[in-house]
């Protein structure tokens, strides 16, 4: 199936044995030149019973893809024929309504037919005088059910008999007037075949690779009669399993089954697996009418509305997305902070959506503040954070994450050549437990540095520590490899900045002295590491160091990490640029043994890490808070275009990764094994629904973009397998489609590869519709379509417009009455028709159930959106 040949009908779907009993009997003989040995009856014979379970009472909703008109619509549908679109091709064949059951295995005759009543029809009180000419709904159990003659179950046990299910008592002129006849029900029931490239992601992974794309396969079932006008109509899937002798014949008359001698009864009972109801008046019921007529559907950016705003600065965080949020800090104060969620409705600065560089190691480093507001920007600290917690939570995941992290490490650890370090300096063990050594004195200097008494005692540990430091370099790291120090000065000093942290927690900052020394300790811990970098790596760039610093800003124990402006923020990725660099060359370069055969670093990466992150790349698992913090952003009935923040994303990671990390070495490492695996979980997430190259689809890019749309409206879901196609600067410029699904009732995400410019959103392609173009007067219009693919004389977009008379196209046709199909009739007048208008006259036509559905079905509404607010 090509992109462009969307659906293909299909006459039907057998299963490859049907419902019921089975008796496989297997035989052997001997011969002896071409002479049968006579044995036995019982010898050579071995007979096995078995069935094949079905269900004749009950339906599993989850066999249900859609229905038409959607449950509970309302709507134009008075020249629609309702129908159920079933996810089990074959369910439709696996009974037979015929009655003699040697004829049931070879039929191609479905068992399940769609009757229509008005709601008037059917009986609302139990005990009421009149319900002997209406409808009656019972619940019996399934034993009662067939004695009523509904069918029965020879492979149900006695025990599961006990459960109800549903029925309908039928006066025997409504079934007359109103049940398919049996030569209809082939006619009624039939297979599509459609793609699944524009569908959500639970349909598109269910589909089937044919011909270089997936498509799934459903069964449909129409039924006979079109809906009265300002009605409520109520549809039912009934089983007809051998009830062929119960159903009309074309003499207009219910037949009795033969050999009977009970008096002709006045009703019949029919199971029914699935019921619903909808309303038909002149008023929106097409996918055009619900979106384009809507005024909220006006295209817009994810953000909220600000025209309204004057204040500059509340202005600009609105117009970026953000929204003001409460904040709970661990000390349980509340405040209100900005939070921006990962759709966003600008380009992300940041420079692709495969970006290696990790931004932030703990979500206090992620927080920023803005002084001009006073107020604290946490979306990325909350991305972290949701990364981390996700991760945590999939215990699995994370347990790989530590195991890989931990390999990663004792590789790096048998990979360090000692002697080659030891070459120009008086060092005598290895660099890593030096680091151990240097690192628990440390710790011991700070855990004297007693917090009631700061002001006398932060000089004190500060030269505890300041001694034991420097003295250290002064004697062990003086001459060896730059990158090794560095890494093992960013150990102490993530350290101090930690156990710093722990420190601040405890100072009343309502005390000026105390606040006072606080300062002046993280002041004197920074100038020191800063000058320890500057002596001891003179080959590395000034500018790589200057904003190398966690200035811990007191706000009740609250630690922030502030970036003033761009170029903190700038300098900032710049240093983590260089501290992943500076690692591989220390990992991969001189400090590694020539004599060692285990790599560093693991390009071989676990599948399941791999996945974890594509899925976290597409956010999915990300809880709708985050995506949605308020549905002001998207209200009902309106579609929003936005970006992907790329530093939202990478936030969101670095929480996930950060499993297992408990020093600045054990990060940096990570950071290094991150590459690999951020690239082919970018690899994984692009095609994940593209798992082979789509038909006149642009390559996936992963630099490209990422772009999409949130749809809150009643379509999505009224039609269940809603088709959304995003476009770049053409209508031949289609986009990857990456993720699409829904995220709650009524509201869908679309994520594309690429700079989105418009979507086309269409009615699904499984769904559409049967029955007539229009109808005026005495006449109801159908659209004959060519079954060569082609237009008649040549021509292009044009149908043949066929008009049929009610007397000719109904049942026992009246003004007022029910507008029951003959479909006896009309297969004819089509078959006909498309001859005459096609064929010249000619034969060749094949005409079958899959052919009259073609010509039955109505034009599918399409609405193409332009993104007009980029």
């Amino acid at each position: 199936m090509s992109t462009k040949e969307k659906i293909t009908f299909v006459e039907f779907e057998k299963p490859s044995l049907k419902a019921g009993k089975y008796t496989f009997t297997t035989k052997q003989e001997v011969k002896i030149d071409n002479t049968v040995l006579v044995a036995p009856e019982s010898e050579g014979k071995n007979t096995i019973h078995f069935g094949v379970k079905g269900d004749l009472f009950r339906l599993n909703p989850l066999f249900v893809h859609s229905t038409f008109p959607p449950e509970n619509g309302d709507g134009v549908y008075e020249d629609v024929l309702p129908h159920i679109i079933l996810n089990k091709a074959t369910l439709p064949w696996e009974y037979s309504a015929d009655t003699i059951s040697t004829k049931r295995d070879e039929s191609d005759l479905p068992w399940l037919g769609l009757v229509v009543f008005n709601e008037n029809q059917i009986a609302q009180n139990p005990g009421a005088e009149d319900n002997d000419t209406l409808i009656q709904e019972k619940m019996p159990t399934i034993a009662e059910a067939e004695e009523m003659g509904v069918g029965e179950d020879h492979l149900m046990e006695d025990e599961e008999k006990k459960k109800t299910c549903q029925t309908i008592t039928v006066p025997r002129d409504l079934i007359e007037q109103f049940f398919p006849r049996k030569e209809e029900l082939k006619w009624l029931t039939h297979v599509r075949k459609v793609s699944t490239v524009d569908k959500e992601d639970s349909i598109n992974a269910k589909g089937v690779l044919e011909d270089g794309e997936k498509t799934a396969t459903f069964s449909a079932i129409m039924a006979n009669r079109l809906p009265d006008r300002n009605t409520t109509s109520v549809v039912y899937l009934v089983s007809l399993h051998g009830r062929e002798d119960d159903l009309p014949k074309k003499t207009g008359t219910v037949s009795i089954k033969s050999g009977t001698t009970l008096e002709e009864p006045t009703h019949l009972t029919f199971v029914y697996l699935k019921k619903w109801t909808f309303y038909t008046q002149p008023a929106l019921g097409r996918i055009h009418d619900y979106l384009a007529t809507e005024s909220k559907l006006i295209p817009a950016t994810y953000k909220l509305p600000s025209e309204n705003v004057t204040d500059p600065s509340l202005k600009r965080y609105l117009s970026d997305g953000f929204i003001p949020a409460n904040h709970f800090t661990l000390k349980k104060d509340q405040m209100i902070s900005w939070y921006r969620s990962p759709l966003i409705p600008f380009k992300s600065e940041t420079e692709n959506f495969d970006r290696d560089k990790t931004l932030y190691t703990s979500p206090d480093a992620a927080t920023l503040y803005d002084k001009n507001v006073g107020m604290f920007n946490v979306t990325y600290a909350a991305a972290w954070k949701l990364g981390q917690l996700l991760t945590l939570r999939n215990s699995r995941i994370s347990q790989k994450i530590y195991l890989s992290k931990s390999k990663l490490k004792e590789n790096a650890k048998r990979n360090f050549d000692i002697e080659e370090l030891q070459a120009d300096s008086n060092l005598r063990q290895s660099p890593l437990d030096f680091n151990e050594q240097v690192i628990h004195k440390l710790n011991v200097a700070i855990e004297n540095a007693a917090p009631q008494s700061l002001t006398s005692k932060s000089n004190k540990a500060f030269d505890q520590i300041e001694n034991q430091f420097i003295g250290a370099k002064s004697n062990d790291l003086v001459g060896t490899n730059y990158t090794v120090r560095d890494n093992m000065i960013d150990s102490y000093h993530t350290l101090m900045i930690n156990r710093t942290e722990e420190l601040g927690k405890s100072i009343d900052f309502s005390n000026e002295e105390e606040t006072k020394g606080f300062q002046e300790f993280e002041n004197k811990i920074f100038r020191v590491f800063t000058d320890l970098r500057k002596e001891l790596n003179p080959n590395v760039k000034e500018k790589y160091l200057k904003k190398y610093k966690a200035i811990l800003k007191g706000n009740k124990g609250t630690d922030q990490l502030v970036l003033k402006d761009s170029e903190d923020r700038k300098e900032w990725h710049n240093e983590q640029d260089f501290l992943i660099q500076t690692t591989k060359e220390g990992l991969n370069g001189s400090v590694l043994s020539s004599k060692s055969s285990d790599p560093v670093i693991t390009t071989d990466v676990d599948p399941d890490i791999t996945q974890w992150f594509a899925d976290l790349k597409l956010l999915k698992g990300v809880p709708l808070s985050y995506i949605i913090p308020s549905m002001d952003l998207v209200p009902f009935e309106s579609l929003r275009f936005f970006y992907l923040d790329g530093d939202w994303m990478n936030a969101l990671l670095d929480g996930a990764n950060s499993i297992g990390d408990s020093t600045k070495l054990d990060s940096t490492l990570a950071q290094v094994q991150a590459d690999t695996v951020r690239k082919s979980s970018t690899k994984r997430a692009f095609d994940a629904r593209n798992e082979v190259p789509l038909n006149g689809f642009v390559k996936t890019n992963t630099e490209e973009p990422v772009s999409g749309i949130l749809l809150h409206s009643q379509v999505v879901d009224d039609w269940p397998g809603l088709e959304i196609a995003g476009y770049a600067n053409s209508s031949d410029d289609k986009l990857p489609l990456l993720r699409m699904e829904k995220l709650r009732e009524g509201v869908i995400i679309c994520l594309f590869s690429g700079e989105l410019d418009s979507v086309a959103i269409q009615e699904p392609t499984e769904g559409v519709h049967y029955g007539f173009r229009n109808h005026v007067d005495n006449v109801h219009v159908i659209a004959l379509k060519d079954p060569r693919g082609k237009r008649p004389n040549g021509q292009s977009a044009k149908e043949v417009n066929l008009s049929v008379t009610n007397s000719l196209l109904f049942r026992n046709w009246k003004k007022d009455g029910p507008r029951v199909i003959n479909f006896d009739h009309l297969k004819g007048i089509i078959k006909t028709a498309v001859i005459v208008s096609y064929y010249n006259r000619g034969s060749g036509y094949n005409y079958n159930n899959a052919e009259f559905a073609v010509q039955m079905i109505r034009r599918m509404h399409r609405v193409n959106i332009q993104l007009k607010d980029k």
